[in-house]
């Protein structure tokens, strides 16, 4: 084998290379993934919780004033 010959066989992509770069892409996906719901968990849990603890409070400040007449 000559030595341009050699280097053809390694630029030709395996089966092997292609399985990594869709490997590659489902962890990238997967990793993205995790992102996205770890801002949507600093942005939107902290919020739900607020609306839920003044729920509890209207609804107690309610049944107070029902309460009290």
């Amino acid at each position: 084998m000559s030595v341009n010959s050699k280097e053809k066989l390694e630029h030709i992509p395996s089966a092997r290379d292609s399985l990594s770069s869709a490997e590659d892409a489902l962890i990238d996906e997967k990793d993205m993934e995790k992102r996205v719901w770890r801002k949507l968990d600093f942005y939107v849990v902290p919020i739900v919780t607020m609306y839920y603890l003044l729920s509890f409070l209207v609804s107690g400040g309610i049944e107070f004033v029902f309460l009290n007449r």
